[in-house]
């Protein structure tokens, strides 16, 4: 994909070719609302794709996949959430049975509005700690609403290694997914 940036400081057009994820944050519709470009590890442009403007500070707490995780709430499917768009997309590809997400500016926040908590309602939920976190406040805040509620550390023991973390986390995921299966035979 190539992005062409606009840097106001210096009045220049930049374009970017290299590998720039994209990431699409939809409405409960499916209907697209933003879309953050992760330029480089922790840097992002947002777009508002209604105003087809730029989105300066895009902090409200919206949750990614929305209308899948809806869908599979209603279907009395795992909603799995993990720390970021990347990792969601991962397991969403790879594992048809449960419905990944993340919450915007990552799972850590405490800035969960009550109206997004209520879209978990009686959901089974599963929270992956990548990097070793508890999420407590996550659990705590879902723990009401949820039927079930659990967390999974995914974490290695050196936690410097991300291609041992993700093999780690289809080895856990592979296990999740023969367990599944045999309550559903």
């Amino acid at each position: 994909m190539e992005l062409l940036l606009m840097e106001k400081q210096y009045n220049l057009v930049q374009t970017l070719n290299k590998k720039i994820n994209e990431y699409t944050y939809v409405d409960k519709f499916n209907r697209p609302m933003y879309v953050r470009y992760e330029i480089s590890k922790g840097k992002y442009f947002d777009f508002n794709v209604r105003t087809k403007k730029e989105k300066k500070n895009l902090t409200a707490p919206l949750l990614y996949n929305l209308y899948n995780v809806l869908d599979a709430i209603k279907l009395g499917r795992t909603v799995v959430v993990v720390e970021n768009e990347k990792i969601a997309d991962y397991i969403n590809k790879k594992y048809k049975i449960v419905a990944c997400t993340t919450i915007l500016n990552g799972i850590d926040t405490d800035n969960i509005s009550e109206k997004m908590v209520e879209l978990f309602r009686g959901a089974n939920v599963i929270i992956l700690s990548y990097y070793g976190d508890n999420y407590d406040y996550l659990k705590d805040k879902l723990s009401p609403v949820t039927n079930n509620i659990k967390t999974v550390n995914v974490n290695t023991t050196d936690g410097a290694d991300d291609t041992r973390q993700v093999h780690k986390l289809c080895r856990i995921m592979n296990n999740f997914k023969k367990v599944i299966d045999k309550e559903v035979i």
